[in-house]
């Protein structure tokens, strides 16, 4: 397999007809950027519109661009799902991402005819000798990394729970599944951090790095960029600070969320919080074009390989059943060159018709080979219904009513669990809850002690300790451990109470015989010093009062 690898991964490009024609081709730069397991029902209001509140960027974009607002991945895997992107291709079972398996891609198709900028963070479509890189991992070591981690994958998949005893997690984050064990001694640990620093790097920097090579150059220009977000790990918040505590409970390795619906509602916030730190992202690429007198003329798209799913009892990855519009249904907005009023078309589209409609536009021939379309030439009811795959097995069909009816599901389900606040991006650190007392003073809430047993302990707690609020990485999630329970008691609701103001409401949930507890934490309740964190049982006092009763640390 790795000689294959390395065949596929460093062969030379050829010449032959499906690099297309050998015309000029039109000056003007394609932008392509692909962020990574993003629905689109995460930006959308109630009214399924974008949400200009919660995510500015992504509506500045629309506001100029053409949205596509039905666009369909075809795969809900990215080794599937990218090259479908930028091959125009279905997936198909035995092939991998590269460009022996993918020939007419469209970095093979402007090979010569235009300067290439790609930053791929799973695949390798662009070989090294056409395309300008420097921050990625080469692709022999990528892919034997991708081998290892979806051999660890399969394992967790395959054998019972009793049997997988200290296999590495895979719920933690995207790649790298290995242990320091696991790894080929220092040089394969060293190979291994190369490889995933994409995980552990700021990606306001990686990301900056790859758009300040977008510049006004002569001639055609094609940039792309796969950004590893919202997609796991979440640790960023809409400010794009990070937080430490990266661990998420509720998932099984297999991907199916727990019944618990509070641990997945958790796991939602994160990601719509990261999702707010993308949009960041999206902000700041339009702000680079109109500073390089590009985003007139450029042809700037943005969209995702696939979404996930945030439901009890279902798959959050993996496309079944009720899950299928959450995972297939993406982001796609196409700024046209020259286009400067947005328009919205509602037709059932596919993310294999993002390559044609470049390549046609280019002047390309290689577009007629393509599986997919021209998006500016489809009618409206053109696709009648989209067949989502599993990895490379044919799975979920979906039909435009499906779309819209399962996204309107979702979409009011998001705004109930995060009803509007008036935070704006921050929206999403305060969950819907029975309990109106976050912001309040805990002198106005404390009453009599009525659980003298409970105690909570605050992990990390030296961490809110001499704090800098102008450091990257900042206390903005914690979580503990309940002591002191009885057998048949439940556990009350908690205040997360930061320097004497309560900052959320969680709910606690039982792993490994523990009963844990976790909260998001809001930017604006820290401050520069030290904080003050505790944790509060919250109950109802004379006359139905809510009161919060302080827990000793156990």
């Amino acid at each position: 397999i790795e000689a294959a690898v390395e065949a596929k991964g460093e062969a030379e490009i050829g010449a032959g007809d499906v690099y297309g024609n050998a015309g000029p081709l039109l000056d003007i730069p394609v932008v392509l950027v692909l962020f990574d397991a993003l629905p689109l029902s995460s930006l959308m209001t109630a009214n399924e519109t974008m949400d200009g509140e919660r995510f500015p960027a992504f509506a500045e974009l629309a506001a100029t661009a053409t949205w596509y607002r039905n666009a369909m991945t075809l795969s809900d895997s990215t080794s599937m799902a990218v090259p479908g992107i930028l091959a125009g291709t279905k997936p198909e079972q035995g092939r991998i991402p590269t460009p022996e398996d993918y020939p007419g891609n469209l970095f093979s198709l402007l090979h010569g005819k235009a300067a290439l900028f790609a930053h791929e963070s799973l695949t390798n479509l662009c070989p090294d000798m056409l395309c300008l890189d420097t921050t990625e991992a080469p692709f022999g070591e990528r892919f034997r990394l991708l081998l290892d981690d979806s051999g660890i994958a399969y394992l967790h998949y395959l054998l019972p729970t009793f049997l997988k005893g200290d296999m590495p997690s895979i719920q933690e984050q995207w790649q790298g599944f290995r242990t320091d064990e696991g790894a080929a001694g220092v040089q394969g640990e060293q190979r291994k951090q190369k490889i995933v620093s994409e995980g552990t790097k700021d990606v306001h920097s990686l990301f900056r790095e790859n758009i300040a090579q977008i510049k006004l150059r002569e001639g055609a220009a094609f940039y792309f960029q796969h950004v590893m977000v919202p997609h796991v790990p979440w640790r960023y918040v809409p400010s794009g600070k990070a937080y430490g505590i990266k661990q998420r409970a509720g998932l099984s390795a297999k991907g199916l969320w727990t019944s618990e619906g509070w641990l997945v509602v958790q796991a939602y916030q994160r990601h719509l919080l990261q999702l707010g730190m993308v949009d960041s992202l999206v902000g700041e690429l339009l702000e680079h074009l109109k500073a390089q007198g590009m985003f007139e003329r450029a042809l700037v798209i943005i969209t995702a390989d696939h979404g996930a799913s945030f439901y009890p009892g279902l798959m959050k990855r993996a496309v079944r059943g009720e899950n299928r519009v959450d995972i297939g249904n993406i982001p796609l907005l196409v700024k046209y060159p020259g286009q400067s009023v947005g328009r919205i078309v509602d037709g059932l589209v596919r993310s294999i018709d993002i390559a044609p409609t470049i390549a046609a536009l280019l002047g390309l021939s290689g577009a007629k080979q393509m599986d997919g379309a021209d998006l500016r030439t489809m009618e409206p009811d053109e696709v009648k219904s989209v067949q989502i795959h599993r990895s490379a097995r044919p799975s979920a069909i979906i039909t435009l009513e499906d779309v819209c009816s399962l996204r309107l599901k979702t979409i009011l389900r998001k705004e109930r669990l995060f009803p509007r606040s008036g935070h704006g991006a921050n929206d999403w650190f305060y969950p819907a809850t029975e309990y109106e007392i976050v912001g309040r003073n805990t002198a106005e809430l404390v009453g009599q002690a009525q659980r003298n047993t409970l105690r909570a302990d605050v992990w990390q707690k030296d961490s809110f300790r001499n704090l800098d609020l102008t450091q990257q990485e900042l206390p903005l999630r914690t979580m503990g451990r309940l002591h002191g329970l009885a057998a048949t008691e439940s556990a009350p609701p908690l205040a997360i109470v930061l320097n004497g103001r309560v900052a959320t409401v969680t709910w606690s949930y039982t792993k490994d015989d523990a009963v844990l507890y976790s909260a998001m934490l809001p930017e604006s309740y820290l401050r520069s010093g030290d904080n003050e964190i505790a944790v509060y049982a919250i109950g109802y006092g004379v006359g139905g009062s809510i009161t919060l009763t302080p827990l000793d640390e156990g």
